[in-house]
């Protein structure tokens, strides 16, 4: 099978590209021989750069209202499933949530775990990515969540002999030893790319394996992104957006809502986390709810347009800040979790310690560092697929 569909030399008889795995043309089909290529034209060949049925797994899942649980998972997701599917590949999205009905990306919804188990001996290859996925996302469970899930697809690949990676993900420390032993063996043998150089670091010091650096998989939508601004027709305004986790939301002030309108005409609460259990607007103060605009019900792409018009953005969750690197909009991180810090330390953008101590000088990301970051993480991208070929 050809993984890389990008093919690297010129057909003798119309000009059009090569696959240089099948000796065939893409355009006429012609077949020939390249006798300094390897492996060798085989004339009885059939490979015609078939597509290659693929599984992700990811942290993101739907409501019961058809929208995502999360905007920054569903965004990654996407950007993900897209960045495959453009390489030439079938992708299918996996889904234990309610059927998705907002998204560019579709959802294989799958109910319990023998429909993941049905999901991975149908594919060819299964990738786990991206998002912090190697964490201990539940503590007060004994066994669940997030290293539950990457250990049974890891386990279940092994037994149905189909190949697994995990590309663009974020390592989180995690203070259980039995999560972490958990974690360990759910990417033992398995190929890692990282999403930023304090995960790989944290992958070797927790999980004791290596891995390799990408970059996260939301920026493979960056053009998209910009496309949709561009689309919207939307005039920017003198707009501030708050981003903020639950946690963060409950320390949103009145008076801090009075400073903000003493410098912003308007005052927009985005919940990148909107699931129906506790969203993070259901933790704003009922007098703070009543004076700043809270937007419910976002798809990713609502939220880009949101951010594109807006003079700046505060935030704690770590896919705002994303968007708004990609979009150009200055961005200042409220907090001091690991992924915050692995953001600052990248892309160069200020933080406050407090709701109270923003200030009206924030910088945009560092251009030049998000543009080798996305350079990066398409060419990782391209090193898993071959990977993957290499295996299959």
């Amino acid at each position: 099978m050809c993984w890389d569909v990008r093919c690297h030399h010129e057909c003798a008889a119309c000009a059009h590209l090569w696959c240089t795995w099948s000796r065939r043309c893409h355009a006429c089909e012609r077949g020939g021989s390249l006798s300094w290529v390897w492996p060798p034209f085989r004339p009885d060949g059939d490979c015609r750069c078939v597509s290659v049925k693929l599984l992700l797994v990811s942290a993101d899942r739907t409501t019961d209202s058809g929208v995502p649980t999360n905007l920054g998972d569903a965004l990654l997701t996407d950007a993900l499933a897209a960045g495959v599917r453009s390489r030439g590949h079938d992708v299918s999205v996996a889904d234990f949530g309610a059927l998705r009905t907002v998204g560019i990306e579709a959802r294989e919804k799958l109910t319990g775990p023998w429909g993941l188990i049905r999901e991975i001996r149908n594919a060819d290859a299964v990738i786990v990515g991206g998002g912090t996925l190697l964490q201990d996302d539940q503590p007060s469970e004994l066994f669940g969540g997030l290293p539950r899930l990457i250990l049974f697809v890891s386990l279940i690949g092994w037994i149905s002999r189909t190949p697994v990676v995990y590309f663009g993900v974020g390592c989180d420390p995690i203070a259980r030893w039995t999560m972490r032993c958990l974690v360990r063996l759910a990417v033992k043998g398995r190929r890692v790319w990282a999403r930023d150089l304090e995960s790989v670091q944290r992958c070797a010091d927790l999980l004791k394996i290596k891995v390799e650096l990408a970059a996260d998989v939301s920026l493979l939508f960056a053009d998209r992104l910009g496309d949709l601004i561009a689309s919207s027709n939307v005039a920017q305004s003198n707009q501030l957006v708050l981003a903020l986790t639950a946690l963060d939301a409950q320390t949103l002030t009145s008076h801090a809502v009075a400073r903000f309108k003493s410098e912003f005409d308007t005052i927009v609460f985005v919940p990148m986390h909107q699931g129906e259990d506790r969203g993070d607007s259901e933790s704003l103060l009922d007098e703070v709810g009543s004076q700043i605009e809270v937007l419910r019900g976002l798809t990713w792409e609502d939220t880009v347009t949101v951010f594109g018009r807006s003079k700046m953005v505060i935030a704690s969750r770590m896919h705002a800040m994303y968007i708004s690197a990609m979009v150009g909009v200055p961005v200042a991180a409220l907090g001091s979790s690991p992924k915050i810090d692995a953001f600052i330390s990248e892309f160069g953008i200020s933080r406050i310690e407090g709701i109270d101590g923003w200030s009206a000088i924030t910088p945009l990301a560092d251009a030049v560092s998000v543009a080798m970051a996305r350079a990066r993480v398409e060419a990782q991208l391209d090193s898993a697929l071959r990977h993957l070929g290499s295996v299959l």
